[in-house]
């Protein structure tokens, strides 16, 4: 068996397993954890031209982006860095797992910020099922919940994308 000594923490479409797991299917899921410091958004420009999550510092009171944590080998952290593309980098963050217990793991921080993008339906309904499928805090949730969104014309992919939680 492969070693999986490299966590990702994900805060954005991978938080739900069957999104993660259609892209990497031995990928471990370990739990919850909460990178305290940051907000997440919906201003990183997707390969497909909509927005999609992004993490921002925010040194206001209880600022956090709640996230999952996977157990990664080097070979599925290569192939998730293709996935995930150009303009994120990879960089290692100090999360708090659900236990209290403080753990590095790496992260994809977008590094240009568009405020001009809406995220399609089917990216946020991934989100919004990992944020309730992990049971994150109500007020994120709900929080989510109100972000604006635009359809995607291309009906093949959004069909496609759904497919998973079927």
């Amino acid at each position: 068996m492969a070693d999986r000594d490299i966590l990702n923490f994900a805060f954005g479409s991978n938080l739900t397993p069957a999104r993660l797991l259609a892209r990497l299917p031995a990928a471990q899921l370990l739990g919850t954890a909460c990178l305290p410091g940051f907000t997440l958004g919906f201003r990183h420009l997707g390969q497909d031209g909509s927005a999609k999550c992004s993490i921002e510092p925010d040194d206001s009171a209880g600022a956090c982006v709640h996230g999952v944590l996977y157990a990664l080998t080097e070979q599925e952290v290569a192939q998730l860095d293709r996935i995930e593309g150009e303009g994120y980098r990879r960089q290692d963050v100090e999360v708090v797992r659900a236990c209290g217990a403080r753990i590095t793991a790496h992260c994809y921080i977008t590094q240009q910020f568009h405020d001009d993008l809406l995220p399609f339906s089917w990216y946020l309904e991934h989100v919004l099922r990992g944020v309730q499928y992990h049971q994150f805090p109500a007020s994120y949730q709900q929080l989510l919940a109100k972000q604006p969104c635009t359809l995607d014309l291309d009906y093949h992919r959004a069909r496609r994308e759904l497919s998973i939680h079927q």
